[in-house]
């Protein structure tokens, strides 16, 4: 069982967050130094937000540095 309540919903999902990351230019050149740099490689990132596609793309942002999130 699936801990997504609607997993169909994924692909419209996954066009939002490209939309913040074409949109957003400092999260994008953070991912663009930190995902070579990975300055949070070994750390553990905890997020408890209000989950939406900026709050998602920040999350891949900090993956790309290196952190388990």
């Amino acid at each position: 069982m699936s801990d997504i309540r609607y997993p169909e919903l994924a692909a419209q999902g996954a066009k939002k967050i490209e939309w913040v990351r074409d949109y957003m230019p400092v999260l994008r050149a953070l991912e663009d130094r930190y995902s070579v740099e990975k300055p949070f490689a070994g750390m553990r990132v905890a997020v408890c937000v209000h989950l939406e596609a900026k709050t998602a793309y920040l999350c891949k942002v900090l993956r790309a540095a290196g952190a388990e999130v």
